[in-house]
């Protein structure tokens, strides 16, 4: 006996190790984890809970998941669950010596379960659900265990078949159980966890930290791009969205999931940051329809009413955000807006949104799902800007989308609107391009641009004819001029042809 304990203990230090160093990897997906979960004390919250299927791991899961948003405290927690129901299921298969790390492939699938979640993250309708599954398998384990004990000690009746039959339940029951079988077996894109960690910052304000990831993105999807240029935008720092890459990809999703749309990950956040409130508040509604209220969408419900000024239902949110364990805080902080005005309009969101709600954001359309596109075709069109902000957001949403008629428009109206305002060097770039073109109605003779961007676009156009005219095929040319070019709108509006919206 003293031998396999030893045994027993060591495999579970090991697992212990690497479990955790794995799961503070992705530490973001933790973090998402409990975003996209709730748990609210009292009676009605746990009776609607548990008269669910599986109800009863979902209550548990949920209270549990809640400590995620510390990811070590709750990555400790789930592998404390993880570690007993392996030495239940080592006793109750009686297993001897290095046999005993058998009962760690349950476990070791769970962690692997959690890590291949991907973008199931946003369909799955099983709150808490790493917990709910640790804690319904543990409970399995654990009555395996006890009956396992009745036969061999209290009964003195061995049966052969014994251990085969705990072993072939377990694996029926995670194969059968909804609570186990939605994860898929390939590790998502490295692109994933960034999305998440983007999302967090914005959800803090982090604006720099969003630029940062933004930066380090090899192959950033549309969704990130989104988030880099709505982090430039509320740093004013603009003039760099084609700088810093704006080359999205499509995703790339190895599960069985449904095609992603942003519609499901964060539309109401995009059209929240925006000014888009109706909008952002019908999405946050609807997803919570679907997939039930998560703290993700209470915030995001919560933001809406208290800049639509429905005050009466901004409390009502904060009401059950306060009644969570660790975002009290945040719904506390919500409670000046109610009663002053100054406090809504002096605080971050307030400075960072008001500036760009138009005289339209009372209106509620329909977007057909498409979050991205409605939002650059609604500011790409916006015909009467009424701030600064406003108009250059304008000008390079109709630099995104590469309509030069509408630039022009814009364009006349910006510089005319503020004479001494010196013109960003992106819309220096946009300008200078387009007034080549021959359908641009874009005269630029009365206007001075930077000598320097200038220049450059001429040696851009310069090189780009003769890479033409040597009948280089246009892949190959956007391969050759990118790391001159590459972080300017030039190289974009010519080489750029994959953008998706989702």
């Amino acid at each position: 006996m003293r031998y396999r304990i030893n045994e027993n203990i060591i495999s579970a230090v090991i697992f212990t190790i690497i479990a955790f160093v794995l799961l503070m990897v992705h530490s973001e997906l933790l973090y998402a984890l409990q975003d996209n979960s709730v748990f609210i004390g009292g009676h009605t919250f746990m009776q609607e809970t548990i008269n669910r299927n599986q109800g009863l791991w979902i209550w548990v899961g949920c209270y549990l998941t809640q400590f995620f948003y510390y990811p070590w405290i709750g990555a400790l927690l789930l592998i404390l669950i993880w570690n007993a129901t392996y030495f239940c299921l080592s006793h109750a298969l009686n297993l001897k010596k290095w046999w005993c790390g058998v009962a760690l492939i349950p476990v070791a699938f769970q962690l692997y379960a959690i890590l291949t979640l991907g973008y199931w993250l946003y369909y799955t309708k099983i709150p808490g659900y790493a917990f709910a599954m640790a804690t319904c398998i543990f409970t399995f384990s654990l009555v395996a265990l006890v009956v396992s004990l009745v036969y061999r000690h209290f009964l003195k009746y061995r049966v052969v078949w014994l251990q085969g039959f705990i072993v072939i339940s377990a694996i029926m029951y995670a194969a059968l159980n909804p609570v186990i079988r939605i994860y898929s077996w390939q590790l998502p894109a490295k692109e994933f966890f960034t999305e998440l960690k983007m999302y967090k910052a914005m959800d803090e304000n982090n604006w720099n930290d969003i630029i940062t990831e933004a930066e380090k993105a090899k192959t950033p999807t549309n969704l990130m791009v989104m988030y880099k240029n709505i982090a430039l935008m509320n740093c004013g720092k603009l003039e760099k969205m084609f700088t810093i890459n704006n080359c999205g990809t499509q995703y790339t999703v190895s599960d069985s999931t449904r095609q992603v749309r942003i519609l499901h990950i964060s539309a109401s956040m995009i059209y929240y940051q925006f000014g888009q409130f109706n909008f952002s508040y019908r999405c946050a509604m609807e997803n919570a329809v679907k997939q039930g209220f998560t703290i993700k969408n209470l915030k995001m419900l919560t933001r809406c009413a208290l800049m639509n000024q429905e005050f009466d239902l901004a409390q009502k949110y904060i009401n059950i955000l306060g009644a969570t364990k660790f975002h009290k805080k945040w719904a506390q902080e919500q409670i000046p807006k109610i009663y002053s005005s100054n406090e809504l309009l002096m605080s971050e969101d307030g400075r960072n949104i008001a500036p760009l709600i138009t005289k339209e954001d009372d209106m509620l359309d329909n977007d057909n799902g498409l979050c991205m596109e409605w939002i650059l075709n609604h500011f790409a069109n916006n015909e009467h800007p009424i701030s600064i902000k406003q108009e250059e957001v304008t000008l390079a949403f109709n630099m995104w989308t590469k309509n030069c008629y509408q630039f022009s428009m814009r364009f006349y109206d910006y510089v005319n609107r503020y004479p001494d305002q010196t013109v960003p060097h992106m819309i220096q770039e946009g300008a200078i391009l387009f007034s080549c073109m021959e359908d641009c109605p874009l005269d630029l003779k009365d206007y001075k641009f930077d000598p320097i961007i200038e220049s450059r676009f001429d040696k851009f156009s310069d090189e780009l004819y003769q890479l033409h005219d040597a009948g280089i095929d246009e892949t190959e040319m956007g391969r050759r001029l990118k790391p001159q070019y590459g972080n300017t709108y030039w190289w974009y509006y010519y080489f750029y042809k994959d953008f998706m919206i989702y």
